[in-house]
């Protein structure tokens, strides 16, 4: 088996070394199928996997990573069972890609929509409520969650960002710079129409 990228030594003990340095340097994402050897799911994802690849070649990096080449990485990433696709951003574990997500089309549909921006960012109020039609219509008639921060605070876009990753699919997090006397840092609420 081939890994899909090279990382620069093939010891265990150095993989289980660069593979966070791999994941930390790459802020916008990439994808790791953590596999066994001798597991026949993990045969089986293989050439999908490769695929997902070759698709998203220049765009999102992929990495096949074996439990014999980096047994640390396995336990440091919370790695039980195989395969296991993990995304990370940012040198972090965000999500975990569900079993139904198997084939080369479903793993590059996946990773496009995980690649995208986790937070929605308006610079001011009335762009934001200029986008508000826009968004009802997006979302469900009862939609998700919705968490805006507003401020001019790095701090606050940072931690609505590391918020947003995880909860992809189930929070819609909308971020404004612009921020007014009476706003809070956070307003949480659930979408209508």
């Amino acid at each position: 088996h081939r890994d899909l990228h090279s990382f620069p030594t093939r010891r265990s003990s150095d993989l289980d070394e660069t593979l966070p340095f791999f994941i930390s340097g790459l802020p916008n994402g990439t994808l790791v199928n953590f596999h066994s050897l001798d597991c026949q799911f993990c045969r089986a994802l293989d050439p999908e996997f490769e695929a997902a690849a070759r698709e998203l070649h220049g765009r999102v990096p992929l990495a096949t990573v074996s439990n014999v080449m980096a047994p640390r990485a396995m336990a440091r990433y919370g790695v039980h069972r195989f395969p296991t696709l993990l995304w990370f951003r940012k040198g972090e574990r965000v999500l975990e890609l569900p079993p139904s997500v198997r084939t080369a089309a479903k793993i590059v549909e996946y990773v496009e929509w995980a690649s995208q921006p986790a937070v929605v960012s308006f610079e001011s109020r009335s762009d934001l409520d200029e986008a508000v039609p826009h968004l009802r219509q997006a979302l469900k008639t009862v939609g998700p969650p919705v968490v805006v921060g507003f401020g001019t605070d790095r701090a606050v876009f940072e931690a609505l960002e590391s918020a947003a990753e995880r909860a992809r699919g189930k929070t819609v997090f909308i971020y404004v710079a612009e921020a007014r006397d009476a706003d809070p840092v956070l307003q949480i609420g659930r979408a209508h129409v």
